[in-house]
């Protein structure tokens, strides 16, 4: 269930950014930094919207890692597999949290 749940988030994050982005897709990080700032500038609020979904999503993320990992050492696998997919797992989770900007950036 926790699965379906990220997967929905995800998927909703991604196709709703666009949608509300009227169909522009997301800029390069390679590309002109006047092209960058036009579209964030423009499309806000889809990113914004975007922004909340994916990191509603890390939520279930972060909880499906930890629960398959107990699973796997309660049903007595003792390889470095199940501690690696735990570390995988909330480093992923950790990588759809938004990073805060500082006073410098604004």
């Amino acid at each position: 269930m926790l699965a379906v749940v990220f997967t929905g988030l995800f998927l909703a994050g991604l196709v709703l950014g666009t949608v509300l982005a009227d169909g522009d897709p997301f800029p390069s990080p390679f590309g002109e930094t006047g092209e960058i700032v036009a579209y964030f500038r423009t499309h806000s609020d889809a990113v914004r919207i975007s922004g909340a979904l994916q990191f509603a999503a890390s939520i279930p993320l972060a909880v499906y890692a930890a629960t398959v990992s107990a699973r796997l050492h309660r049903l007595g696998v003792r390889a470095p597999g199940a501690t690696i997919a735990l570390a995988d797992g909330l480093l992923a989770a950790g990588f759809l949290l938004p990073r805060r900007r500082t006073r410098k950036e604004n």
